[in-house]
């Protein structure tokens, strides 16, 4: 039913947690579209204002940064900017998994004891399954594992039922500004769908463009989506839309006979280059989901050929000073190079610094 007046934004919770709007214009609530609204604003996947054209020639791309070099989570998961799509069946555990990398990318510990994060980042995470008592269930054992990090400030955690998109696109704007997020999860797609079925790919788009515009005017360092699998173990039927937007996809599946064991299925890797493997089995313990067999191992030999060339640089270089001399060095092929200069970066053995369109590369710190 339809209300003449438009509900206010819904901000206790916020002053409750004691955060307070930091810089922002006043924020007028007749720009909130809430679900009961008769004619809502709809934004555009692409919109006019503002929006830059991004032209590269072949030759530009070769000085830009590869996707190994600006990860967010190391090996292809999530590279800056990037969209994260994870997906299971009911009851198979993935809200446990989101909350453990949220948390993860929150601290800046390694997302299931092996994928390196660059640094702690502030995390909204949008969930309308739980009720409180059972939030405060997965955040305590959250707390567990990630008391004294960065995570207990970092990690926000947002109940709703009533959050549409992208009819209600202005407020989730809006609260994502306000607690400064970095990355948004969305927890599952569906309860945030407006659509009447999954099947029509032109609704499901318009989630998916909500979600790409609110990257745009936040300048959001990731997005993840939650979503469910069908009784058969498929997705719906718009699942090119599911398969197509994201930049990462990976499937959660339960392990017969191991109650505490799933299957991680690394289904879509967008980023090339990386030796992920096709799935991962991992166990939910008290040090929360870890693989079975963990992969720690001495630097690989590319990721040292980086450092030596920097340690005999002086300790720093610019970035395509530094691709041309490990190709020199290790006789490889451009991309190989970057490739080797992302692990290196992934490995803690040098930092990425950007001076205008340049990055500068030098010894990480207590490195010889």
């Amino acid at each position: 039913m339809a209300m003449s007046e438009t509900a206010p934004l819904r901000t206790d919770w916020l002053e409750r947690g004691g955060f307070r709007p930091h810089s922002v214009e006043p924020f007028d609530p007749d720009q909130v579209a809430r679900v009961y609204d008769e004619d809502p604003p709809i934004p555009d996947a692409a919109p006019e204002r503002g929006r830059d054209r991004q032209l590269y020639t072949l030759a530009d791309l070769a000085n830009l940064k590869s996707a190994s070099e600006d990860a967010v989570i190391s090996d292809g998961l999530m590279t800056r900017g990037g969209k994260m799509l994870i997906a299971a069946a009911a009851g198979a555990g993935k809200s446990t998994l989101v909350n453990h990398l949220a948390a993860a990318l929150a601290s800046g510990r390694p997302f299931l004891g092996r994928f390196k994060i660059d640094r702690p980042y502030r995390v909204l995470c949008i969930t309308a399954e739980f009720v409180e008592a059972e939030l405060a269930s997965h955040g305590q054992a959250l707390l567990g594992l990630f008391e004294g990090t960065p995570a207990t400030e970092n990690l926000v955690f947002w109940l709703e039922t009533g959050l549409r998109l992208p009819r209600c696109y202005p407020e989730l704007r809006q609260v994502t500004h306000e607690t400064r997020a970095e990355i948004v999860v969305i927890d599952p797609f569906m309860e945030f769908f407006e659509g009447e079925s999954s099947d029509k790919p032109e609704h499901v788009q318009k989630v998916f463009a909500a979600l790409d515009q609110l990257k745009l005017d936040e300048s959001l360092a990731g997005t993840v989506v939650v979503h469910h699998m069908g009784v058969a173990g498929q997705r719906s039927a718009g699942s090119w839309k599911f398969d197509g937007w994201p930049s990462t996809s990976l499937q959660l599946e339960k392990v017969p006979g191991v109650p505490s064991d799933r299957m991680l299925v690394f289904e879509k890797i967008r980023a090339p280059g990386f030796g992920v493997r096709e799935k991962m089995q991992i166990r939910l313990s008290e040090a929360g989901y870890l693989p079975i067999q963990r992969e720690d191992g001495p630097p690989p030999a590319g990721a040292i050929a980086v450092q030596v060339v920097l340690r005999e640089a002086g300790g720093q270089l610019r970035r395509q000073e530094l691709v041309e001399h490990v190709r020199s060095r290790a006789q490889v092929s451009l991309r190989t190079a970057a490739a080797y200069i992302g692990q290196a970066k992934q490995q803690g053995l040098v930092e990425g610094t950007d001076v205008g369109r340049e990055t500068i590369y030098r010894l990480a710190e207590g490195q010889p």
